[in-house]
């Protein structure tokens, strides 16, 4: 059974989707917002992203939040996670970039992260997935190397938070002995070809057709698709293909626009 953060959000959606009607069983943790709750949350999303009705007995909802010690788990619910995961894949964070919300940032990338492993640790869980952005690399030129890395500065701290989650990740994954593997997207968008989603929108879409691939612009990737193919790192029955690394990286402006 694989447990997935930010099963709400764009890109979180779409791979409990994909992994549901792969056949495998899913946990999401969500909570509630706006006035809806997690299961308004979870079934709403599920119905736009087509979900079969058979394959919706797949999902298990636990309602948390990831700023919470313990997750904010109902002590059942917490047995019932680790006596049943497998895998855990943590999509959820917080993109803002701004240095005011520095603390709700802080709390959530990297708290978060930390209340995730405690859970993965007391688990039978024996792979975790992260998602975590390009734009690791910082303030930076030349290439950037699929490997950890210390920049010097970052634009923002959306970027230095996420940098610093996939240190404390890898050091806390080894110590535990659970398989790692951190997963850098750049932008993520999808065509609009259905109605408005029940989430926040991708960032970019055209409804006539496919967006093209264009160099970096102030520093930041105009369009970056996520191609499928053989990339992609096994997933439960499925596999997590597609999420496209750094431009490899120049970064040559501070204008900011929102990456994963």
């Amino acid at each position: 059974m694989i447990l997935i953060t930010g099963g709400t959000g764009f890109l979180g959606a779409h791979l409990a989707a994909h992994l549901l009607e792969e056949g495998d069983e899913v946990i999401l943790l969500a909570r509630s917002k706006q006035g809806l709750s997690a299961a308004d949350r979870v079934g709403r999303l599920l119905d736009w992203l087509g979900v079969a009705a058979n394959r919706k007995k797949n999902v298990h909802l636990v309602e948390g939040r990831l700023e919470h010690p313990g997750l904010g788990l109902e002590p059942d619910a917490s047995a019932f996670i680790s006596r049943e995961i497998d895998e855990i894949v943590h999509c959820a964070s917080s993109t803002s970039f701004a240095e005011r919300r520095r603390a709700e940032v802080e709390a959530v990338n990297l708290d978060g992260l930390r209340h995730v492993l405690d859970l993965a640790e007391r688990s039978r869980c024996r792979r975790f997935h992260f998602i975590s952005t390009a734009y690791v690399a910082g303030i930076n030129s030349g290439h950037c190397l699929e490997e950890l890395v210390r920049p010097a500065a970052f634009t923002n701290v959306y970027e230095e938070t996420k940098c610093r989650a996939e240190w404390l990740a890898s050091e806390r994954c080894a110590k535990a002995g659970l398989r790692l593997s951190i997963y850098r997207p750049s932008i993520v968008y999808g065509l609009r070809d259905r109605p408005e989603p029940p989430f926040q929108r991708p960032l970019l879409s055209r409804e006539d057709g496919p967006l093209s691939q264009e160099p970096l612009r102030n520093g930041y990737p105009r369009a970056r698709r996520a191609e499928s193919g053989g990339n992609g790192r096994a997933l439960g029955r499925g596999r997590l293909d597609g999420h496209a690394h750094p431009d490899h990286g120049r970064r040559r402006g501070r204008r900011q626009r929102r990456p994963c």
